[in-house]
């Protein structure tokens, strides 16, 4: 689970901004806390709403965490690193955009960070905390020579520098060695699991299975393919697309004959190939024109099939229509994306980082959406931007939940909780931020001038 997030001179965010998911002493809403156990229990948030106004940095925020774990997990051994820092009108900028992740993993608490620039990884480090005490994996410094040469030094802790007789892959000796191979633009932790370093193995798996990061145009990628495989997965499925009231009875897939004007935009020799290569029975999946993705299989009369990811609605007489995702309205694609997140999230440790969550949806499914999680979800995180002030309540959110997003006259975005202000209990939030009480909105100054709202904040 995310602890916190703080990141600098990247896109928007010049100096250090912090997103911290890290309960305060508030008491509203016990279930959305997670209480932790061991020598340092930590009371950490389940939810996060980020709001801010068109252009102030809350997409910049999710790009940030994007960036990050995809530096991470993909690696960079080869070529420029793409930072994008906060631009000045200097010419020689040289201050390394900076990434922080606290975050607790199968019951041990890490911080791991790095500076980079677009050249290379100018510093990094990796401490945990098993016991309650943190104690440091290691630390890396890599500068550039006048030659231009790089000069990596690995600042080794306790325990990376004994040496396993079951595991060749550890040991002082063998990580330096690893370091002096190393790109200077590739991360030290990715080259040490790419190298089957298995004491460094389980800090990675956080970023690569735990973090799920969703922008504003993704889809849930292995949607279709669950849903021809996994039948518990489409019950399940179905169970929330029916909660969700919008008239949809299950969803199913059914398959059909191959029709080619379903992928007029893929080349002729391109689905020969296809066809030639799909053993009967497996399946593979490509993007229509529409940019749904569809699969498709090979028959018994090894003649491609096209399997559809259908939706079932059951009419008052008891007729059942059934429509494909091309025949759906946008918004109830989008929402058949975003369920397997909750599926997931009902009994799975991850954090979900979603751009523009309501995107599409109607403000009272976003609301039963979020409701949702809060209530049917036993672990995991969701932290999401979103212009819905339907969801400023404080009977969905704690006051340490919502969080905004403001860029001053600079260009420069910062980051703050309403918890972080002072405010009564009985405060209605949505009002109070519309009329520019909380800041992070267009139109400060002359909102009034509107006629939507009162003039009075409470």
């Amino acid at each position: 689970m995310l602890l916190r997030f703080a990141v600098s001179n990247f896109l928007s965010f010049k100096d250090r901004t912090e997103l911290s998911m890290v309960a305060s002493a508030d008491d509203r809403h016990a279930t959305h806390v997670m209480e932790t156990e061991g020598r340092r229990p930590l009371r950490v948030l389940r939810g996060a709403a980020v709001y801010g106004a068109n252009g102030h940095g809350k997409t910049n925020l999710v790009h940030a965490v994007k960036f990050a774990k995809e530096l991470v997990v993909q690696g960079n051994a080869d070529g420029r690193i793409k930072t994008r820092p906060y631009k000045t009108s200097s010419a020689k900028q040289r201050v390394p955009s900076e990434f922080i992740f606290n975050y607790r993993h199968e019951g041990t608490d890490y911080e791991y960070g790095f500076r980079v620039l677009p050249s290379h990884v100018t510093e990094e480090w990796l401490f945990s905390s098993p016991r309650g005490r943190e104690v440091k994996l290691f630390e890396r410094i890599t500068k550039k020579l006048r030659n231009g040469e790089f000069e990596t030094a690995i600042d080794l802790g306790p325990s990376l520098k004994k040496r396993s007789r079951s595991d060749r892959a550890t040991g002082e000796d063998f990580l330096q060695f690893v370091a002096i191979g190393m790109a200077p633009s590739q991360l030290f932790l990715t080259e040490t699991v790419q190298r089957n370093v298995k004491s460094l193995r389980k800090p990675f798996e956080w970023f690569h299975s735990c973090l799920q990061v969703i922008t504003a145009d993704s889809d849930y990628a292995h949607l279709n393919v669950r849903a021809h495989q996994d039948a518990e997965f489409v019950t399940k499925l179905s169970d929330k697309i029916r909660q969700a009231g919008i008239g949809i009875d299950r969803i199913e897939t059914e398959t059909r004959k191959f029709d080619v004007t379903d992928f007029s935009e893929m080349p002729a020799d391109a689905l020969e190939m296809i066809k030639e290569q799909t053993d009967e029975g497996h399946i593979v999946e490509v993007a229509g024109p529409d940019a749904i993705r569809r699969l498709l299989t090979k028959g018994e009369d090894g003649e491609l099939e096209v399997v559809d990811l259908v939706v079932k609605y059951t009419r008052s007489n008891g007729d059942v229509l059934s429509f494909n995702q091309s025949e759906e309205s946008a918004g109830t694609r989008r929402l058949i994306n975003l369920l397997p997140m909750l599926i997931e999230l009902s009994n799975v440790e991850k954090t979900y980082i979603i751009d523009e969550l309501d995107r599409k949806l109607h403000p009272i499914l976003s609301f039963n959406l979020i409701r949702s999680f809060f209530e049917n979800s036993l672990s995991g995180q969701l932290i999401f931007t979103t212009h819905n002030t339907h969801l400023l309540d404080l009977d969905l959110f704690r006051r340490d939940e919502i969080w905004f997003i403001e860029k001053d006259s600079n260009g420069v975005s910062s980051a703050y909780a309403l918890s972080d202000m002072r405010i009564r209990p009985d405060v209605e939030i949505r009002k109070g931020y519309l009329n520019g009480r909380f800041g992070a909105i267009p139109f400060v100054g002359d909102i009034f001038g509107l006629g939507w709202i009162e003039s009075t904040a409470q």
